[in-house]
């Protein structure tokens, strides 16, 4: 079997460019990967070099990022050979599909989030509930994105959330395979209690944006007015929602970073809170597992928890039930280390190479 995988990002790079990176990492382990397409790539890259073609015009562009990804899925349409399977990422392999649909190339399509259409109307439902100008998904994107599903023979998905979105817009699970992400357990992994803060600290680690939820998690939050507790937001805060944010800033319980590497503040924290509105299945999430931290999540968020095992999950963008859970944690902390073990333990089998593996297998199934 031969497989070309292209994505539109650098290799190891942050980002989605990790994920690539090491699902073609799997593909190169397995004796699959023909040839890898990307935006160049970062430092100690186990796939041989002669194997990965660098396409990095399209860097000069990234203030206009459908015309980036087009130039991108342009250019690396030009070195679509013969082979097996075509693997490409979502919103950069439109052109390549096609040329690869003349040649009889089956065609696996990555899609790190839910179905575009579903996320589309989350959030156009969200900025229109709180009155808000938010990031619009394009409308080309939007088009070049269908056509990509319709293309695809099978489409890779990294959680139910998202394989429920596709199903619910019409797509037979028979097209559909679920892979699940993966972390860095050398990087990630928890600290002694000694290393804790003092108080009882909840932590969220993400874009500080309506998308995310955090609007609900800093109601929750005010509300409960939590004795000897903090939480802290690790992120950057998006346009949409400076005028929420403004709400909450002077609240001497919330302390927010810029974002930086979260590592410290997931092991200093005793709970991680990621109450997203749509997500493919959000790393974070696994990073802090990694740590030994219980989580409170949605369903949407994408995460590997189980209500009540590794953590709590709540129904999203319902304060009564985040206040509640979080509430829970700060009266029961014996739940927390109990629940935080378990966490730590369940990560143990999604790590990169795993991810790698399932890639890799799905492909031998197919």
């Amino acid at each position: 079997m031969q497989i070309i995988y292209s994505v539109g990002a650098k290799l190891k790079g942050g980002g989605f460019g990790n994920t690539a990176y090491y699902g073609a990492l799997g593909l190169e382990k397995a004796g699959f990967l023909m040839k890898v397409l990307a935006m160049g790539s970062g430092e100690q890259i186990e796939i041989p070099t002669h194997k990965i073609k660098n396409l990095n015009l399209a860097q000069r562009f990234d203030g206009f990022p459908l015309l980036k990804d087009n130039l991108f899925d342009l250019s690396a349409s030009r070195f679509v050979k013969d082979c097996d399977f075509l693997h490409v990422w979502a919103g950069f392999g439109l052109f390549s599909m096609l040329k690869a649909k003349k040649k009889g190339i089956k065609i696996v399509l990555d899609r790190a989030s839910s179905h575009i259409l579903w996320q589309k109307e989350i959030l156009e439902r969200e900025y229109k509930k709180w009155n808000v100008n938010g990031f619009s998904i394009s409308s080309l994107l939007v088009q070049k994105q269908l056509m990509e599903y319709k293309l695809a023979d099978y489409i890779f998905v990294p959680s139910p959330f998202a394989f429920e979105s596709f199903i619910k817009k019409g797509f037979s699970p028979d097209k559909l395979r679920l892979i699940p992400f993966g972390v860095d357990l050398d990087k990630f992994k928890p600290q002694e209690k000694s290393d804790k803060y003092p108080e009882f600290t909840v932590v969220f680690v993400g874009q500080i944006s309506i998308r995310k939820g955090v609007q609900y998690l800093l109601e929750a939050w005010q509300r409960l007015n939590l004795n000897e507790a903090k939480l802290i937001l690790v992120g950057k805060i998006s346009t949409d929602f400076q005028k929420i944010w403004s709400r909450y800033q002077n609240n001497p319980t919330i302390e927010h970073q810029e974002f930086c590497d979260p590592l410290s503040y997931y092991q200093k924290s005793d709970l991680f809170v990621f109450p997203s509105l749509e997500e493919g299945s959000a790393l974070v999430t696994y990073e802090a597992m990694a740590c030994g931290l219980p989580l409170i999540v949605t369903h949407e968020s994408g995460s590997i928890v189980e209500d009540q095992r590794e953590g709590l999950i709540i129904k999203s963008g319902d304060v009564n039930d985040l206040a509640q859970k979080l509430e829970y944690f700060y009266q029961y902390r014996d739940s927390v280390l109990q629940m935080g073990k378990m966490a730590q333990e369940k990560i143990k089998n999604y790590t990169w190479d795993n991810y790698g593996e399932r890639v890799a297998e799905t492909y031998e199934d197919i």
